[in-house]
């Protein structure tokens, strides 16, 4: 068989046999493309949202590009959730018949939560924090707040820990954060400061003194007063060489600010009389 184009949809036939002999007639090929094709509305999303692609067709198979952001870019109505503003094409194929369409996601930028830095404070203090990045506030947990949905909450009264709250906003565009941001507070137990037992020492003889964190608040600053016969006043077990009665009075601070205070008397003897003490201690200390 010949096929001859006399047009795009007409064509001659020519048929021979095995003598050679020919006969030719007209051939008429009509395509019936009813495919329809329509890749639906366009919408706006927030980032970190999704939504449903609303295309209709009458083809048989589908194919989405790009796929970025496409739950299933081979059905003709799969869930969008791109990260930028992004238009797609839709491809409906019917046998031998295709078609295309294009649908535009437009995505609003979702706001960046701010919590604030890391802190710490005293026990038996309150603490305000402050959250940027928003239209709205939600902190979590409202466990010791004064009001968990205000940028800047006062933290009332909390326990000594380490407390967590996560802080999520929506911003003027209506979009929410797409992520929390979290701020840690830790909160020192109360002060509590030992500068020893008043006590007696020989004249001139070294005292080693030594401050104690009762309550592991964690003291990391000292300062002795007066200064007068230590040989640093600003550490925790600095030696007094003393010649006269005297009282010391221990200051010291964590971190976060927290400060404890307490003294000890020393009372200084000459000798060589006897000296009688009129306390003691049973483990000789």
């Amino acid at each position: 068989n010949i096929f001859t184009g006399l047009s795009p949809n007409n064509y001659i036939v020519t048929v021979r046999d095995i003598n050679g002999c020919t006969a030719t007639f007209p051939v008429t090929v009509t395509l019936n493309n009813t495919l329809t094709v329509n890749g639906g509305n366009n919408a706006t999303i927030c980032e970190g949202t999704k939504t449903t692609l609303t295309a209709s067709s009458n083809g048989t198979s589908f194919s989405w590009t790009p796929v970025t952001g496409l739950s299933n870019p081979a059905i003709l109505n799969p869930d969008a959730s791109p990260v930028n503003t992004t238009t797609y094409i839709l491809t409906a194929s019917d046998g031998v018949c295709t078609g295309t369409s294009t649908v535009t996601i437009f995505v609003n930028p979702a706001p960046v939560a701010n919590a604030g830095r890391d802190t710490g404070i005293c026990f038996g203090k309150d603490m305000q924090l402050i959250g940027t990045g928003g239209v709205s506030y939600l902190w979590t947990p409202s466990t010791y707040l004064s009001n968990p949905s205000v940028y800047n909450p006062i933290v009332v009264n909390p326990a000594v820990g380490i407390l967590t709250y996560s802080l999520s906003v929506v911003g003027a565009n209506g979009c929410s954060s797409v992520r929390d941001d979290a701020v840690i507070l830790t909160v020192s137990p109360p002060p509590n400061l030992f500068a020893g037992n008043d006590t007696t020492i020989a004249i001139n003889q070294p005292l080693q003194l030594y401050g104690v964190d009762i309550n592991n608040t964690g003291f990391n600053n000292y300062t002795w007063s007066p200064t007068y016969g230590l040989n640093n006043p600003f550490i925790v077990n600095p030696v007094a060489v003393l010649n006269s009665d005297i009282t010391y009075t221990l200051t010291a601070q964590n971190a976060n600010g927290c400060t404890g205070i307490d003294d000890i008397k020393i009372t200084v003897f000459e000798g060589p009389e006897i000296y009688v003490p009129n306390a003691f201690t049973p483990n000789g200390d």
